[in-house]
């Protein structure tokens, strides 16, 4: 097995001890049958560091230190974004019960909070400046109201107008409007003003809380920044430092590939040659290659080129001895369809990838992307996914410590004409 490195890394001291570790184990090979092509360390670009273009804040301030309140603010709607209802599922145990609310109702809370939900209209001056329609938040107030989250927080508060209760369900009914208008793959889209622009936002949650209130001015109550502030600056704070590393190195060796891929390429090419060639034939086995993020499209390009390996139809004899391509965390699909890839191209003539290809995805590694749905007419290339349960960027390092990865390996068809030969 070859393994070729990915992005950032130069020391492939311990991803080799866990891939060694764990293909004895789950492969039943010996150490010397998992070879490191070292390409960084070869042909690679020096380490980078971005520091200099920085911002300060960015170079001297680290987790735990006070973000600015403008920063606090991003934060915290970073989380709402996410979770719409983060806020009223703290306050469905935060709020101390009132046993008594003064007045002439008699309902459950929750109730008079939706129909105040459902007889809202907002003034068209907020609505406008805040780049929404009536229909959207009309369209959220209904996904708001029917949520568990605040019929358990309303009924705990006993007080359609405790300040905590009405300012979450002004929040979450922003954030849920927001969310629907964000864009995605599928629907790029522009966004709303209330979405870029924080002051416009919070009039936005002002107008809301107010009409949802049967007080008129006034909402001390906030269990959102009290709570779960501080968990969201931290979050800000270590995205803001863990996720730059990563992807600075991730753009430099991008970068450093389009422009230098040849070179990687060539040496990857000697090195399989170097071991296959003269190999001791009783070693003689499937031929796989481990590649990881850059190192997956490195091999993708290499392995599909038919100057080298020749076509499906008219092989090279000189071809790499390569039985099959195994992919991590890598981006060959998306440096595909951005026509950046030397062997293949999204427009005629496009190129055959090599096959088979088995491409191991994370959820959580924002630098893994598939690749069966790209080439759908290549039964032959399978997307698996693999999680250690981890979140980014550690997610990107960690498919060597996930037994899955060598069990999915251990069990592609070509391993197992092996064990029925």
């Amino acid at each position: 097995m070859f393994y070729i490195h990915g992005t950032g890394a130069r020391d492939v001291t311990e991803a080799m001890h866990q891939i060694t570790e764990r293909a004895h184990k789950i492969l039943g090979w010996s150490p010397e049958q998992v070879v490191a092509l070292e390409w960084g360390q070869a042909v690679g670009p020096e380490d980078l560091d971005i520091r200099p273009a920085l911002p300060p804040e960015y170079a001297t301030r680290g987790v735990g230190e006070d973000l600015s309140e403008t920063e606090q603010e991003a934060a915290l709607w970073d989380l709402l974004l996410a979770d719409p209802f983060a806020e009223l599922r703290l306050l469905g145990v935060a709020i101390g019960q009132v046993d008594e609310v003064l007045g002439i109702n008699t309902d459950p809370a929750s109730v008079e909070v939706q129909r105040r939900l459902d007889g809202m209209v907002l003034p068209s001056p907020i609505l406008d400046r805040a780049g929404l329609t009536a229909e959207e938040i009309k369209a959220a107030a209904n996904i708001v109201r029917n949520r568990q989250e605040l019929t358990d927080a309303a009924d705990r508060a006993n007080d359609p107008d405790n300040a905590e209760l009405v300012l979450a369900t002004a929040r979450a009914l922003v954030a849920q409007c927001l969310a629907l208008r964000l864009p995605t793959l599928n629907q790029p889209r522009e966004l709303p003003r209330a979405a870029i622009d924080g002051h416009v936002r919070q009039e936005l949650v002002s107008a809301v809380a107010e009409l949802i209130s049967a007080q008129t001015k006034g909402f001390a109550g906030d269990v959102l920044g009290r709570v779960l502030g501080p968990i969201a600056t931290k979050i800000a704070v270590a995205k803001r430092t863990d996720f730059m590393g990563p992807l600075s190195d991730f753009v430099r060796d991008i970068a450093f590939y389009l422009a230098r891929g040849e070179e990687v390429r060539r040496f990857l090419a000697t090195e399989i040659r170097r071991h296959t060639e003269t190999g001791d034939p009783a070693d003689a086995g499937p031929n796989i290659v481990l590649a990881h993020s850059l190192g997956g499209i490195a091999a993708v390009d290499l392995l599909s080129d038919p100057a080298v390996m020749g076509t499906p139809s008219e092989p090279k004899k000189d071809r790499l001895k390569i039985d099959l391509l195994v992919t991590v965390g890598s981006q060959p699909s998306l440096l595909y369809l951005m026509g950046s890839l030397r062997s293949l191209r999204p427009i005629p003539p496009r190129g055959t990838p090599f096959l088979p290809w088995l491409n191991l995805y994370n959820r959580e590694d924002l630098l893994s992307f598939c690749a069966a749905q790209v080439w759908a007419d290549h039964p032959q290339i399978l997307d698996k996914s693999v999680s250690a349960g981890v979140p980014f960027p550690m997610s990107h390092s960690a498919y060597w410590v996930t037994d899955t990865t060598y069990e999915l390996i251990k069990n592609h068809a070509v391993m197992q004409k092996v064990v029925q030969s």
